[in-house]
């Protein structure tokens, strides 16, 4: 686990992805959302403000843009 790197991995995905990450994240710096879908072939990236690292999967907003994004792929 310490040599692997989420971002140098979504360079071999080519399906739709969508990162979801938040802007105040203490855990998981944005920055590591932000690199790993600059490498995907095929993504999308929601960025949110407020929800931390845990908040953001109750969240409605996130919760029917993730349905729109599967719905649509």
């Amino acid at each position: 686990m310490n040599t692997y790197s989420a971002f140098l991995a979504a360079k071999e995905i080519s399906i739709p992805v969508l990162v979801i990450h938040d802007n105040n994240d203490l855990e998981v710096p944005v920055t590591a959302g932000i690199n790993i879908h600059r490498h995907l072939k095929n993504g999308e990236l929601l960025l949110t403000d407020g929800l931390g690292h845990r908040k953001i999967l109750g969240n409605s907003k996130v919760i029917e843009k993730t349905v729109q994004f599967i719905q649509n792929k």
